[in-house]
């Protein structure tokens, strides 16, 4: 038999759902009888089945039509349905009349089994059709949160009604096009659930460029969607200035509009060309500290810079440098101080031109822009690095309260004597406000004979065997709690391998010291370096000793630090272990691991395996690491004593994606009751002892509860890579998110759809 079935939701349309075996003109049915005259087939070849005006999740009317009888026997037809094979209870029999159709009421989602009989004068029955059956299709609705969005914005696609296929999926497309542009399964991920699901709501993060998009329901794999959302429009974002024409270290107000409303969606003022090099920048809270949401339109005021020229306020998407406006260009022109029409120009002043080395100095600073953290140094003329004392407005190190624009600081002078600038800096930044004119600084007087007693720094040996010890001699030192000495290549103060304060620590003596007797490591490469004596902290160099030759040690052979990986691949999030050998034997001696070609530090352990120190120093150890969740090329490189001073580097090591497995958390229900429990079922997961899953509020950083993956806070024995564990889901309604995470860090293997608690 044939039932018409056809893909649409179109009311009234035919349907066509061909069986095998059937033709459109007619098929033999089962059963023949005669009675009367002789009938001798009692029912036509095909039914059509076709669906008529029904509102959704009711009984939808469909209408039963069957080929008549072309006897003249017949008088009528009866109809059986029921939703079990040969099963119709009380619908079995009903009298349609001498009719061809009859119009029947059925649910969605289910399956119905239909028979027609033909019958004559005195309710004489002929046989029944073949049995046929028929599955209600499910119609599905595609539902978007918001309309009309600004570009980069979070928009929710709700389905309804689905098959329940477990690679049905939702894709975002521009209107009338089939370029996708993005897709996410109901799961809202890119990975397949395990089981299917009927309803969901799956976020997506919608395109920055300005125009009208939709979301297409499409069913396990087909290419055909079931369902098409409303028409997203993605208007255009805007920034505005208050004025066009400002004057240098004013203010400038900004009118945001049609921003996408996350979290962290922020504007700077900059130059026209770059997104670096931004002199002001604030969330539209009108702060540096994010907002609790999202805003769409704002108000700010912004600094203007202090240096005249064309400048443009930029509109960036979501802690990103990708730019959603850019408003005109506004002109800063030189400042007013509101005196007489003249130009209130910054400056910075010192009492003195002439100074001896160790005096102190007084600056006067006018005319700053006010900024709090608005600061003043004292630099060698030609560079902002090197400055030997620095101060905010207020004359210390710790930021004022609110802004100054002016002040009287005193500064400590320099113990090397040449030339030196008062630099005046604007709100932590480097760009420099003003400069005041030179100051000498000359030769300081240690106090006997009217001589100058210079600093010094002295090795005991000029030529030391690598992994040895050397002792330097410091003298005539300033006597600042925080001079310090390092042992250095020569030509870098970057680089040292070895540094003390002058109590031969690296915490700082309660008082300064002018001189000290310190103890080195040596270096375990042979070469050449110099123990330089550094002034308070800072990079200004007091003094460099001669030159030490660091030969090979040990037993006439070079002793060569190394570090080597167990395995050079390894399945992301999976143990890698690093042994080291020959290291300097430091308390401080370090591993880390490092994308290959990269200076970002991905994660770091002393020699003990963690991140406390040892006891005492190793000079070898086994440490290990958990491989990155990214797929590609890593090293581990080893540092001596809390340095970035490079000992040795790994062969690379390739982590690869552990197969096309990903690991995933999902919960049994997106949509529960406030305090009710809810299942999370990780699975993939890289199999670490402290992996671990924690309940968030949607949008939240606030850990609300957490567990291991034996479904406690006490780690299990050994890693597992999937579990199922429940949560008492928070009483206070609202969308909340499982996070999945590795090895008892931050770093996210997965999260969850969110759930909405009621």
């Amino acid at each position: 038999m044939t039932v018409n079935a056809n893909s649409g939701n179109l009311v009234g349309q035919r349907r066509w759902l061909s069986v095998p075996g059937s033709r459109s003109e007619g098929l033999p049915l089962s059963g023949s009888g005669s009675f009367g005259g002789g009938l001798s087939r009692l029912l036509v070849a095909a039914f059509v089945l076709v669906l008529t005006a029904a509102a959704f999740a009711q009984a939808r009317p469909y209408t039963l039509q069957w080929d008549p009888n072309f006897d003249s026997v017949t008088t009528g037809y009866q109809v059986s349905y029921g939703t079990a094979p040969g099963v119709y209870g009380s619908t079995g029999g009903i009298d349609a009349g001498n009719v061809t159709s009859f119009q029947v009421d059925l649910l969605p989602g289910t399956t119905y089994y239909f028979s027609v009989r033909a019958y004559a004068a005195g309710n004489v029955l002929g046989p029944a059709s073949t049995e046929f059956s028929f599955f209600v299709p499910l119609d599905a609705t595609l539902n978007v949160s918001s309309t009309n969005v600004g570009g980069g914005a979070s928009v929710t696609a709700t389905v309804l009604s689905g098959p329940g296929n477990r690679l049905d999926r939702i894709a975002l497309y521009p209107v009338g096009s089939s370029t996708q542009l993005d897709w996410k399964y109901l799961n809202g991920s890119q990975t397949a659930p395990a089981t299917g699901v009927t309803t969901a709501t799956v976020p997506f993060t919608m395109p920055v460029a300005v125009g009208q998009y939709n979301f297409r329901f499409i069913p396990n794999g087909a290419t055909n969607p079931l369902a098409t959302s409303a028409t997203v429009t993605v208007m255009a974002s805007s920034i505005t200035p208050s004025v066009t024409t400002v004057a240098a270290g004013a203010t400038l107000t900004a009118t945001v509009a049609n921003g996408p409303g996350n979290r962290l969606d922020w504007v700077a003022v900059c130059p026209p060309s770059a997104t670096s090099g931004c002199t002001d920048w604030k969330y539209l809270n009108g702060t540096r500290a994010a907002p609790a949401s999202g805003l769409t339109g704002a108000t700010l005021t912004f600094a203007v810079p202090t240096t005249a020229g064309q400048y443009m306020l930029k509109f960036f998407v979501n802690d990103t440098q990708t730019v959603l406006a850019t408003s005109v260009a506004v002109t800063v022109t030189g400042g007013d101080g509101g005196g007489g029409g003249g130009s209130a120009t910054p400056s910075v002043t010192p009492s003195v031109t002439t100074v001896a080395a160790g005096a102190t100095l007084t600056a006067s600073v006018a005319n700053g822009p006010g900024n709090r953290l608005d600061w003043v140094a004292l630099c060698p003329p030609s560079a902002t690095s090197g400055c030997t004392d620095w101060k905010y407005l207020n004359g210390t190190r710790a930021a004022p309260a609110s802004g100054l624009t002016g002040a009287t600081l005193t500064f400590a002078v320099p113990t090397t004597a040449g030339q030196y600038m008062l630099k005046f800096f604007v709100n932590d930044t480097q760009t420099v406000l003003a400069t005041s004119v030179a100051v000498t600084v000359t030769g300081g007087d240690g106090g006997g004979g009217g001589g100058s007693a210079t600093p010094s720094v002295t090795p005991s040996v000029t030529t030391v065997a690598a992994g040895a010890t050397l002792t330097a001699s410091v003298a005539n030192g300033p006597g600042n709690r925080l001079d310090w000495v390092a042992l250095c290549p020569p030509s870098a103060t970057s680089g040292c391998t070895d540094w003390k304060y002058l109590n031969g620590t690296r915490a700082a003596p309660a008082s300064g010291l002018t001189g000290a007797t310190l103890t080195f490591a040596v270096p375990t490469t042979a070469g050449q370096y110099t123990l330089k004596f550094f002034l308070n902290d800072t990079q200004t160099l007091l003094a460099t000793s001669v030159t030490v030759t660091v030969t090979g040690g040990g037993g006439g052979g070079s002793v060569t630090p190394s570090v080597t990986p167990s395995v050079t691949t390894v399945a992301a999030g999976a143990n890698l272990t690093a042994t080291v050998a020959n290291g300097p034997g430091n308390l401080y001696d370090w591993v880390g691991l490092y994308a290959s070609g990269s200076t970002t530090l991905l994660d770091w352990k002393y020699l003990s395996g963690t991140r406390v120190a040892p006891a005492t120093g190793l000079t070898g150890a086994a440490v290990t690491f958990t491989a990155p969740t990214t797929p590609g090329s890593y090293d581990l490189r080893f540092f001596p004593n809390n340095s970035f001073t490079l000992l040795a580097t790994s062969v690379p090591v390739t982590v690869t994606g552990g197969g096309s497995v990903t690991p995933s958390i999902t919960p049994s229900a997106t949509t529960v009751a406030a305090g009710a429990n809810l299942t999370a079922t990780v699975a993939n997961g890289p199999g670490n002892r402290l992996d671990w899953v924690g309940l968030y509020a949607s949008g939240s950083t606030t850990l609300l509860d957490w567990k291991y993956l034996n479904g406690t806070r006490v780690a299990p024995t050994t890693g597992v890579t999937g579990a199922a564990l429940t949560f008492t889901m928070p009483t206070k309604p609202g969308l909340y998110t499982l996070g999945f995470f590795q090895n008892d860090t931050f770093v996210a293997l997965g999260w969850s759809p969110r759930v909405t608690v009621q």
